[in-house]
């Protein structure tokens, strides 16, 4: 909480860090629409599954430095 990431000649600032269940990521909720400028990032984490998928994701949120 609180890095900063450069994406795209921009700077955000992580705001948020979870690990949920694959089953329990709500797609829907992570695309939404949002007031600031918000960057997503959504990766693999927990037990390896079959077929190179794994049991979690890790998802990260950024918004745009005022």
């Amino acid at each position: 909480i609180g890095d900063e990431i450069n994406y795209d000649n921009s700077i955000y600032v992580v705001k948020n860090i979870k690990v949920l269940e694959k089953a329990n990521v709500d797609m829907s909720k992570i695309l939404a629409s949002t007031e600031k400028q918000t960057l997503e990032i959504m990766t693999c984490t927990g037990d390896l599954l079959d077929g190179g998928d794994a049991t979690h994701r890790l998802i990260i949120t950024a918004e745009i430095k005022d």
